[in-house]
C-alpha cells in the first residue's frame, strides 16, 4: 500500500512494518514508494570482496525485516535488509552490512538506514577499476558500484563506504601496490559523489591462526591501517578474535555480526570527531607538498628545505629538510591560521629521521602584535622525530590568552645536523580523546569479581601482583663439597681457567655439588662455563678468594669460539668469531664468495668485540657437514685481518647446544628452545593456568616452556610500539599435566596471550641449582687512559676491554648469587637473561668499564621472571636497577644503588616490584650513561626499547635524583607507587608521557627544591583513571599535578598537601611510614600462614 510522503517519519516506518509483514513470513516487496525524506535516509555503500558480501550461515533471525533498515536490490529497488543482502554469489550469506545498519539506527532513531550492496567475492583492488571486469561475478566491480550508488543517492544521502577487501591482493606486487590501488580507489569513489569528506572505514584482513599472515599480507595490512591514519574522515577496524568458517578464509556468522557492530561504533565515532574538530568555521591547514610549498613559510638563509619525490610518502612528493650546519637550523612554517584562547589545536605530520639528530615539529601561538607567546608553564609544545622509518606524529596544544593566531613549524635545531622527511601535515583544531588507550584490566578492588589468581589484595586496600613465588624455590640449598680446595693449592697466582672449567664438569658428571676454591688470588685468562644443573663454585669469603678475569685478544688477531662442549654446532648452537675491540667497525664470516654474516659499527654497537653465527642459519646457508669459513674483520685506521676456521654443522639438535646472551667471566649457559613452536589454540588469559594447545606435541608433566605473544601489527596499534626489534609479551612456565589439548601450568598467568597475535609456546632445556658464592670477580683493565673523542655510534671512548660481564645466567632456573663481590667488569656486572625463580644475595658491585649505548653498565634481568634481589650494593652503574625485555614478576628490595638510575628499560615489563631501595644519583653522575631520573620507563616512541607493560610497582623506596623521581614515558597501566620518598633536583616529581593510564600514586614525600608547577605533569588526555592521594610535597609549588595544556581529567586529585622546603640545610623530609613496610614480607607470610592453616586442616580430617 502506497504511503504519502508528507506522512511523518514514524508513521512512515509503522507502515512500512506493516507493508514488510505477510503473515508467517516476510515478504521483499519493493518499499521504494514509502521513503523517508532525503535527509533522513542514510545511505552506506558496501563494497570490497567476500567478507563484505558476507559467507556467513544464514539463521532465522538474520530473514526478520527491520523497517528502518532497507537494501538496494540486484534490480536497483528498495527491499527490506535481510540477509544474504549480497548476490554476487550464490553463496552469499551473513556479512556485517545488516548488524552495523542496526547499530547505526539504534543511535540514530529518527533516520532510516540503505545498504548499497556492491562487493565481489574474489575481486583484487586491480579490479575496482572503471572499465575493470571480474570474470568470478561476471561483473564490473566499480562500474556498478558507483552506477547503484548514484541509483540510491536519487532518494536519499550518501553517508559513507564500508570497505573489506585485500585477500585477493595478499602476494607480490599486488601487495606492493596496493597502498597505491586503495588511495586512488576511495579518492574516485569521493569525487564520483562528490564528497571529499566522505566517511570511509577500512576493516582489517581475517586473522585465522589456521592462516597465518605472510609478508605480503602484513604489507596489505599496513596499506590499510596508513590509508586510515593518513585519510581524512577515515577508519581502521580490527578484525581482533573474530573466527573463521573451516574453510579458513571466511568470518563465521557470529564473528560477520561482531564486525559489523565494530564498523558502526567507528563510524560513530568518526563523525563525532568530525562534528567536534572539524565543524563549520574551524580553521584548519593540509599540505601532501603535491603542490610544491605553497602555502608554506620557508625562513632559512641559507637553503635546507626542498620538495623531493625521494621524500615521498604518499603521492608523488614530499619535504626533505637537510641541515648540514651547526650555527644554524631549518625553518618551514605552516601559513597561520585565526585562533582563540582555550582553542586546542593539533599539529599532525608523517616523518622520518634519515640521519643525525635534533629536528621536530612544533606548534606556536602568536598575539595581535604578532610576538610569539610562550607556553605558560614553559614548556615548548613539541613532538622530536626519532623514528628512522615512517611514523605519525602529533603535538597538542591550548591556545594561550591572548592568542589570535597559531602555526605549525618544522624546524631543525641550531646545534645539530640531520636529514629528514616529511609528508602529509595537518594543522586543526582538535578534539583529544579522553579515553584509556586500551580496555583496563589491572584497577581492581579486593573485592572486585574479576580477580584471579594472579591478584594479591594487600592490607592497604591496594591489588598487588603475587611475587610469593619470587626467588630460589624453597631457598637457597646446602649441596656436598665434591672438588674441594687441594685441587687448587699451589695455583695462586696462576691462570686456573682450565683447571676450574674441568672441575666444573667433573660435578656436573657426578650429578652436581660444590667446586671449593681456597683463599688467595687466582687468573682466569678465559671463561668459566658451567652448562649443567647441580654445579656450585664456592670461595672462601668474598674478601678472600679472588679471581681476576684477564682475557684478551692482541690486535689483529681473529679468534674463534664454539659455545658447545661438543664442538658440533646443532640448529641452536653458535659459532663466533672474536677480536679486540677498540676502534674495531667491521666484523664478517663467509664462505666462498657469499657472505654468511657480517657487522658494520652502527647505534647500538656498544664495544662490540664479536660476531656470532647461529646453527640454523649456517644450516640454511651452507648446510650441514663441515665447512671452511673466512673471518675477516676492519678497523677505523683502515686495517684488515682474516683468517679461516673449520666448523662442523648438523641438523640435528645437539646435546651441547646452548643459548648465549652475553659473554662473562663465569658464564652459566642453561641451554634454550628444544622443540618446534606451537601454536596456541586459544587466547590463554591473565589469571588462567591452562594452555590450549593441538594434541600431539607430546608434552609432559614437569616440561619447562616459553610462551611469547609477539609485537603483531595488530599490537603495535593498540600501544604505538614503534620499535623494531625485543621481546614483550612472554614467561616461561612449568607443565603440571596435559589432558588432550588442555596444558596445566604451575603458575597464573600475568597477561594475557591473544591467539590473534600468534602466541606461542616452545618447550626449553634450563640448567637448575647453579649458585655462584664467596668470592671476588675482578676484570683486568687494559686501557689505562680514556683518550677523546667519544665515538658517535658508541658513545664511549675506544678501549681494548672486551665487553664482557661479570657474571650472567642465560636459560637458569632456581640458580643464585650469594656474597659475591663484582669489580670493574666490561659490560654488565651481574645479569640474567632468559631465567626464572633466580636470586641475588649479599652482592656489590663496582664500575663498568664501557658506559656508552648498546645495553651496558647493568645490573639486573632480561626476558627473566620471578627473580629475587636483595642486599646488593652498586655504585659506578649506567642503569641499576634494569628490568627489559618483557621481564616480569621479579622484586628487587633492601638495597643501595649509587650513580645510576632504577629503569624499566625496554620492552613491556611487568607486575615487577621495586621495594625499600636506596637509589642515588648526582649531577655529576649524568656523563657516566644514566638518564638522571630516579625511576625511568620507556615508551611507545622509544624507537629502540618499546613501552612497558601493566602493574610495576615501586613501594617504600628512598630516591635522590638530579631530574625527576618517576619518569614514564608510556604504554603503562596500573602502576603502584606509593610509600616513596623522592628528593629530586628537577621541576617535577613525576612525569607521565602518553597511553599511561589508571595509576595509583599514594602517600609519598616529595622534597623539591627546583620544583615547578605542577609536581607531577601528565602529558597526554588519554592518560585516563590516574589517582594522586595523600601525598606530601616539599617546595615552591602551588600546583599538586596537571594535564599538560590543561587537556585531560584526574580520576581522584584528593588529600595532598604541600609544605615550604625549611631554609635549614640540615632538615631531612621525613620518609613515609607504611603501616606495611615490605608487601613482599607480608605476601610470603600470608602464604605461610594459609598453607599451614590448610596442612592443620589435613591433620585434622
Amino acid at each position: 500500500m502506497p504511503i504519502p510522503k508528507f506522512l511523518s517519519l514514524g508513521a512512515s516506518l509503522l507502515c512500512l512494518a506493516i507493508s514488510f509483514s505477510t503473515g508467517l513470513g516476510y515478504a521483499v516487496a519493493d518499499v521504494s514508494e514509502s521513503l523517508p525524506s532525503k535527509d533522513k535516509f542514510h545511505l552506506f555503500l558496501l563494497a570490497g570482496q567476500s567478507n563484505m558480501a558476507g559467507r556467513g550461515k544464514v539463521a532465522p533471525e538474520d530473514k526478520i525485516p527491520n523497517p528502518r533498515i532497507l537494501m538496494l536490490s540486484e534490480n536497483g529497488e528498495w527491499v527490506p535488509a535481510v540477509d544474504p543482502i549480497h548476490f554476487d554469489k550464490s553463496i552469499a550469506g551473513v556479512g556485517p552490512g545488516r548488524s552495523f545498519a542496526e547499530a547505526i539506527a539504534d543511535e540514530q532513531e529518527d533516520v532510516v538506514i540503505g545498504l548499497i550492496p556492491a562487493a565481489c567475492g574474489g575481486s583484487s583492488i586491480t579490479k575496482w577499476v572503471p572499465g575493470g571486469y571480474h570474470e568470478q561475478t561476471k561483473s564490473y566491480p566499480y562500474d556498478d558500484a558507483v552506477s547503484r550508488t548514484k541509483r540510491a543517492m536519487q532518494d536519499g544521502t550518501l553517508k559513507g563506504i564500508l570497505w573489506h577487501q585485500g585477500e585477493a591482493d595478499v602476494s607480490g606486487k599486488r601487495a606492493a601496490n596496493y597502498e597505491k590501488n586503495l588511495n586512488v580507489l576511495m579518492n574516485r569513489f569521493r569525487t564520483e559523489f562528490s564528497d571529499p569528506n566522505l566517511p570511509i572505514l577500512v576493516g582489517q584482513l581475517g586473522q585465522f591462526p589456521t592462516r597465518p599472515w605472510n609478508a605480503d599480507t602484513f604489507q596489505v595490512d599496513r596499506a590499510l591501517r596508513d590509508f586510515a591514519m593518513e585519510t581524512d574522515y577515515a577508519g581502521f577496524v580490527s578484525s581482533d578474535g573474530l573466527t573463521c568458517k573451516p574453510d579458513n578464509t571466511h568470518f563465521d556468522a557470529k564473528s560477520q555480526r561482531e564486525f559489523g557492530r565494530r564498523l558502526a561504533e567507528a563510524y560513530l565515532k568518526l563523525i563525532s570527531e568530525a562534528h567536534s574538530s572539524s565543524g563549520p568555521g574551524s580553521p584548519r591547514f593540509e599540505s601532501g607538498f603535491e603542490e610544491a610549498l605553497d602555502g608554506w613559510v620557508i625562513d632559512e638563509s641559507e637553503p635546507m628545505s626542498s620538495i623531493r619525490s625521494e621524500a615521498a610518502h604518499n603521492g608523488d612528493w614530499g619535504l626533505r629538510v637537510e641541515d648540514s650546519s651547526t650555527e644554524e637550523g631549518s625553518s618551514v612554517a605552516t601559513p597561520r591560521l585565526p585562533a582563540e584562547p582555550g582553542q586546542i589545536f593539533r599539529f599532525r605530520f608523517l616523518a622520518r629521521r634519515i640521519d643525525g639528530k635534533g629536528v621536530g615539529g612544533y606548534l606556536l601561538f602568536y598575539d595581535r602584535e604578532g610576538h610569539r607567546i610562550d607556553s605558560p608553564d614553559g614548556r615548548e609544545n613539541l613532538v622530536s622525530v626519532n623514528s628512522r622509518t615512517w611514523r605519525d606524529y602529533s603535538v597538542v596544544a591550548v591556545a594561550p590568552d591572548g592568542a589570535v593566531e597559531v602555526e605549525g613549524w618544522l624546524h631543525s635545531y641550531r646545534r645539530d645536523t640531520s636529514t629528514t622527511d616529511f609528508d602529509t601535515l595537518r594543522l586543526e583544531v582538535y578534539s583529544p580523546d579522553m579515553t584509556p588507550p586500551w580496555t583496563p584490566s589491572y584497577k581492581l578492588d579486593p573485592n572486585d569479581t574479576l580477580l584471579t589468581d594472579a591478584d594479591v589484595p594487600g592490607p592497604d586496600g591496594f591489588v598487588y601482583p603475587d611475587w610469593r613465588m619470587a626467588g630460589v624455590s624453597g631457598g637457597i640449598p646446602q649441596l656436598p663439597i665434591i672438588v674441594g680446595v687441594d685441587r687448587f693449592e699451589g695455583h695462586e697466582g696462576d691462570d686456573i681457567a682450565t683447571l676450574l672449567n674441568d672441575a666444573v664438569a667433573e660435578v656436573a658428571d657426578s650429578g652436581g655439588g660444590v667446586v671449593e676454591l681456597p683463599p688467595g688470588e687466582f687468573l682466569l685468562n678465559r671463561p668459566v662455563v658451567i652448562y649443567d644443573s647441580g654445579v656450585v663454585i664456592r670461595g672462601a669469603g668474598q674478601e678472600r678468594t679472588r679471581l681476576v678475569f684477564q682475557d684478551y685478544i692482541p690486535y689483529g688477531e681473529i679468534r674463534s669460539r664454539i659455545w658447545s662442549p661438543d664442538k658440533i654446532i646443532g640448529p641452536n648452537g653458535f659459532f663466533e668469531i672474536q677480536a679486540n675491540p677498540k676502534n674495531l667497525v667491521e666484523l664478517r664470516v663467509s664462505h666462498g664468495s657469499s657472505i654468511v654474516d657480517a657487522r658494520s659499527r652502527k647505534d647500538h654497537w656498544g664495544n662490540r668485540f664479536f660476531l656470532r653465527c647461529r646453527g640454523k642459519d649456517l644450516l640454511g646457508k651452507l648446510g650441514p657437514g663441515t665447512h671452511t669459513l673466512k673471518a675477516t674483520i676492519g678497523y677505523a685506521n683502515g686495517d684488515t685481518f682474516s683468517d679461516s676456521f673449520s666448523v662442523t654443522v648438523s641438523e640435528d639438535p645437539q646435546p651441547g647446544d646452548r643459548w648465549l646472551d652475553q659473554h662473562a667471566a663465569i658464564m652459566v649457559l642453561g641451554g634454550g628452545p628444544v622443540s618446534s613452536v606451537m601454536p596456541l589454540l586459544e587466547t590463554a588469559e591473565r589469571g588462567s593456568r591452562q594452555l590450549k594447545l593441538a594434541s600431539g606435541y607430546g608434552l609432559k608433566s614437569g616440561d619447562r616452556l616459553y610462551i611469547e605473544a609477539p609485537a603483531t601489527p595488530r599490537w603495535n596499534e593498540i600501544t604505538g610500539n614503534v620499535s623494531p626489534w625485543g621481546t614483550f609479551r612472554s614467561n616461561q612456565l612449568e607443565v603440571v599435566s596435559v589432558d588432550g589439548d588442555t596444558v596445566t601450568v604451575s603458575q597464573a598467568l600475568r597477561i594475557d596471550f591473544p591467539v590473534e597475535d600468534g602466541s606461542f609456546v616452545c618447550r626449553i632445556r634450563t640448567a637448575e641449582g647453579v649458585g655462584i658464592e664467596d668470592l671476588t670477580i675482578e676484570q683486568k683493565v687494559f686501557t689505562q687512559e680514556l683518550v677523546g673523542p667519544r665515538i658517535p655510534e658508541t658513545l664511549w671512548y675506544p678501549i681494548e676491554d672486551l665487553w664482557t660481564d661479570g657474571v650472567t645466567f642465560c636459560y637458569a632456573w632456581n640458580s643464585w648469587v650469594s656474597s659475591v663481590k663484582i669489580v670493574n667488569a666490561g659490560r654488565n656486572p651481574l645479569y640474567f637473561t632468559r631465567s626464572k625463580f633466580c636470586e641475588v644475595q649479599n652482592v656489590e658491585v663496582f664500575d663498568s668499564l664501557f658506559k656508552g649505548g648498546g645495553g651496558t653498565g647493568y645490573v639486573g634481568f632480561e626476558r627473566s621472571y620471578d627473580c629475587l634481589m636483595e642486599d646488593v650494593f652498586t655504585r659506578g652503574m649506567r642503569h641499576a636497577p634494569d628490568l627489559q625485555w618483557g621481564s616480569a614478576g621479579n622484586v628487587i628490595r633492601d638495597s643501595h644503588f649509587v650513580g645510576s638510575d632504577a629503569q624499566w628499560h625496554a620492552g613491556w615489563t611487568h607486575e615487577n616490584l621495586f621495594e625499600n631501595n636506596r637509589i642515588e644519583q648526582r649531577e655529576s653522575d649524568l656523563g657516566q650513561g644514566t638518564y638522571g631520573h630516579g625511576f625511568f620507563a620507556s615508551g611507545p616512541s622509544s624507537t629502540s626499547h618499546g613501552p612497558q607493560g601493566p602493574r610495576n610497582v615501586v613501594y617504600y623506596n628512598d630516591v635522590i635524583a638530579p631530574k625527576s623521581g618517576v619518569t614514564m614515558l608510556g604504554g603503562n597501566e596500573a602502576w603502584i607507587i606509593v610509600y616513596n620518598r623522592f628528593v629530586v633536583g628537577g621541576k617535577r616529581g613525576i612525569y607521565v608521557k602518553e597511553k599511561s593510564f589508571d595509576h595509583i600514586i599514594a602517600d609519598n614525600v616529595f622534597a623539591l627544591p627546583n620544583g615547578q608547577n605542577p609536581a607531577i605533569l601528565v602529558g597526554a588526555a588519554n592518560c585516563t583513571g590516574i589517582e594522586i592521594l595523600d601525598n606530601r610535597f616539599y617546595g615552591p609549588i602551588t600546583e599538586v599535578a596537571s594535564f599538560a595544556q590543561g587537556i585531560g581529567e584526574f580520576l581522584r586529585l584528593e588529600n595532598n598537601r604541600i609544605f615550604p622546603l625549611p631554609s635549614d640545610r640540615e632538615f631531612e623530609v621525613p620518609r613515609p611510614e607504611p603501616r606495611i613496610r615490605s608487601i613482599f614480607e607480608w605476601q610470603r607470610q600470608q602464604a605461610r600462614m594459609s598453607a599451614e592453616n590448610d596442612a592443620r586442616k589435613v591433620s585434622e580430617e
